[in-house]
């Protein structure tokens, strides 16, 4: 028996016989791509041996493969027929267990509680954050030697090199990507186009995005349209800071940068959107609304939102012809553009029972150019092979959105400078919410003795106290 935990238990064989009645599984499998077979019980499948199989692995293993995984229903669900087909193929005997759906704020305590108590699962969504944080701890199983003998195809070459350095500590690789994505500004044209004619000019800044946030702002309470909205946390912070001239950190990330009057200048900008225009909404706010993210924005009461491109195929799906709506590239400024975002990663968590197989599972479908465009496509998401970056938005986009491979890719890849985390990024988020939450989430406005507090703190964690 397969399972998948998403809170509805369900086992591999109910999955698979709703899949066939609701007439589902027969297009699956006529869509499946090569080296995937339609799904069938394990025991008539007939054990493959190709060139995705490393001979290190025994044809006749049995056990359970547990996967977990901070993405959700509607999220996971593109990468569960290749991994399914994988197993069926290739080790039939074989039971996986995938862990969807845990909340972001849980995964990254939940994951390392596993790996501490000698029970990880044995692949595990990654994102870029932790990229250097669990190599440090002892946390990952490298994948050099596998990569050194079994190469993913296309590597290195053909792989996106800013995601491959967030994979690799000390040298060693301890991820893979499985995509990446960059900023944009995702724009109601229902409340923008009398104030801001589109496409948006390529030279915009973040002073004319706060300009045309607080004339396309109108009503009160629950009836008030938001010029924009604005994600505040550290990132953001970084991209404006980065795009008039200063970073948080030094360059190699063992000092903070947070009293500079660039960095005090960038955060009162942020603070000023929310609490002085009121043309972003507060977390109150969207309290209040019962919507957040990118499900307000659908909603049609956000004039630009400002995310992450793979939510592009979730904002078409629920936008429909509501409004029409297109896509804007990240501000400018006198430094540049930051637009870039970077990804996630699949990691094999130190202690996994099936080190060499997870590392087959992931180069199959993470480096497979059969798989890729489907990922690519249905996510949203940038693939992690360079030469497939075409299918990293939905399909059809060209004609409904003409400017959206120029804002979210040309313009969004525009500086090769990333916010580089480090590794005691997972201790250092709390000194964040600690003296940032005050100021961004519930409004106090001594942002630069906040800012200054923060700084210090982070030289004590960091050692340059």
């Amino acid at each position: 028996m397969k399972e998948r935990k998403t809170g509805l238990q369900m086992t591999r064989r109910d999955w698979l016989r709703f899949m066939g009645v609701s007439g589902f599984a027969a297009g699956l499998a006529a869509c499946a791509p090569p080296g995937v077979a339609p799904a069938d019980d394990a025991a008539d499948a007939e054990v493959l041996v190709d060139r995705w199989t490393t001979g290190l692995v025994d044809p006749d293993i049995s056990g359970t493969f547990r996967i977990i995984s901070w993405e959700g229903e509607g999220e996971i669900d593109k990468f569960i027929p290749f991994i399914e087909g994988f197993f069926e193929e290739r080790y039939p005997n074989m039971e996986v267990e995938i862990e969807s759906g845990v909340p972001w704020g849980d995964y990254w305590t939940k994951l390392p509680t596993q790996i501490a108590g000698g029970d990880p699962p044995d692949l595990a969504w990654q994102h870029q954050s932790r990229g250097w944080v669990y190599p440090d701890k002892g946390w990952s199983h490298s994948m050099q030697q596998y990569v050194e003998s079994h190469p993913p195809d296309g590597w290195p070459d053909d792989w996106e090199p800013k995601m491959i350095e967030m994979s690799t500590y000390k040298g060693e690789l301890h991820s893979l990507p499985y995509g990446w994505v960059t900023w944009g500004l995702f724009v109601n044209r229902e409340i923008t186009d009398s104030i801001q004619e589109y496409p948006f000019p390529d030279d915009w800044t973040w002073q004319d995005l706060r300009e045309i946030a607080k004339e396309a702002t109108s009503g009160e309470g629950m009836d008030k349209i938001y010029g924009c909205r604005i994600p505040i946390f550290d990132k953001t912070l970084w991209a404006v800071s980065m795009t008039w001239g200063a970073d948080l950190f030094d360059a190699e990330r063992t000092r903070g940068n947070f009293d500079d009057p660039i960095v005090e200048e960038a955060a009162k900008y942020l603070w000023d959107l929310r609490w002085t225009d009121g043309s972003s909404p507060t977390p109150g706010d969207e309290q209040a609304m019962g919507l957040g993210g990118e499900f307000l924005f659908a909603s049609g009461r956000i004039g630009m939102h400002m995310g992450i491109s793979d939510i592009a195929a979730r904002l078409d799906n629920a936008i429909g012809d509501k409004f029409p709506w297109g896509i804007a590239p990240i501000p400018t400024g006198p430094n540049g553009r930051f637009g870039y975002e970077g990804g996630a990663q699949w990691m094999i968590p130190a202690g996994s029972k099936f080190p060499e197989l997870a590392y087959e599972l992931t180069r199959y479908v993470l480096s497979n150019e059969d798989i890729l465009p489907t990922l690519g496509i249905e996510g949203s998401l940038y693939p992690p092979r360079l030469s497939l970056a075409e299918y990293g938005l939905p399909k059809g986009w060209e004609e409904k959105i003409p400017n959206a491979k120029h804002a979210l890719l040309t313009l969004g890849l525009e500086q090769p400078t990333y916010y580089q985390y480090f590794t005691k990024y997972q201790e250092w988020s709390a000194l964040w919410s600690k003296w940032m939450d005050p100021i961004f989430v519930e409004g106090k406005d001594n942002i630069k003795e906040a800012l200054v507090g923060l700084n210090n703190e982070t030289n004590e964690l960091l050692g340059a106290a």
